[in-house]
């Protein structure tokens, strides 16, 4: 196999996938059993946050990976930006504004969820943190998962995601967090 060969040069150390399937990893799994360790799965990468939850064809991987001890990364956990304040007025959506540049939103009627995101704006400002340091901070207690991928366009967007993974959320708020994601 391609990866034992690479993994003999030590150019690999740890194996890690992104955008799998549950299918495509029981598939590897099958294979792995006959290689060496180092060439185990330990960390999957997809699409994921707290709102849109897994994509298709991808759903089911965060609870598979943990009930297989290997560590599941969320990339775009702030949902290119939606899950972050800057979406969260249609009067202040507009050009230089990413998404609205794409065509993807022209104001907030057309953003999947937003009932769900400006709940969780409300229980942030209560909480006296930003959107998406909720977001982050209750991501990072989920079964399974291990490291987010937010992406920032500024210092200050990188502090403030940064700053989301010291932040301990009481049991408490993440209750109120589950109860508005899992409506």
């Amino acid at each position: 196999m391609a990866i034992e060969d690479l993994i003999k040069m030590d150019v690999i150390r740890y194996f890690a996938v992104s955008n799998f399937t549950v299918g495509q990893i029981k598939l590897y799994k099958k294979v792995e059993k006959n290689s060496t360790v180092r060439s185990r799965i330990v960390a999957v990468q997809n699409q994921f946050d707290l709102v849109g939850g897994e994509r298709t064809p991808y759903k089911g991987v965060l609870e598979y990976v943990f009930d297989e001890g290997i560590s599941f990364i969320a990339w775009s956990p702030l949902a290119k930006g939606i899950l972050t304040q800057r979406y969260l007025n249609k009067k202040t959506i507009g050009p230089g504004d990413r998404l609205f540049d794409e065509g993807k939103i022209k104001n907030d009627s057309n953003i999947p969820g937003i009932k769900k995101i400006q709940r969780l704006a409300e229980l942030s400002a209560d909480w006296g943190m930003k959107l998406n340091e909720l977001i982050i901070s209750y991501m990072l207690t989920l079964p399974g998962m291990g490291p987010v991928i937010p992406s920032s366009s500024s210092v200050s967007q990188l502090s403030s995601n940064a700053s989301a993974g010291k932040m301990i959320l009481s049991d408490e708020q993440k209750k109120r967090i589950n109860q508005v994601i899992s409506v």
